[in-house]
């Protein structure tokens, strides 16, 4: 099939296709997989002892852990590569079911956990 087609291109029968140029990008739509974020090692620890994370319940949850900065009474970062808060599932279930009576009250309002 190939060889009919090559021979008809050459005898100007048909005309050979010719390469597109590559849309611009704002036009292109490519598939993009969305690689899942790197835990840290505490969030992993946390997982193994049964706790959630708060966010995965209310993804608009403010999250300020003092002692994940240098900022706190001790002036001391105790929580390295940690920004999240950790609870147990029924408790996060009752944080989020907060944050959802909070932000229809006033979206512009927020829990915030530290």
């Amino acid at each position: 099939m190939f060889f009919i087609a090559a021979l008809l291109v050459f005898l100007g029968l048909k005309e050979e296709a010719k390469p597109q140029p590559p849309a611009p990008a704002a036009v292109r739509k490519e598939k993009t997989m969305l690689l899942p974020a790197k835990k840290s090692d505490e969030a992993v620890r946390m997982e193994l002892l049964g706790l959630v994370s708060a966010r995965d319940f209310a993804p608009t949850l403010a999250v300020q852990l003092a002692y994940a900065t240098h900022q706190n009474l001790l002036q001391v970062q105790l929580y390295h590569n940690f920004n999240e808060a950790y609870l147990q599932k029924e408790a996060a279930q009752k944080l989020a079911a907060a944050q959802q009576i909070i932000k229809s009250i006033n979206p512009d309002l927020s829990i915030i956990v530290r």
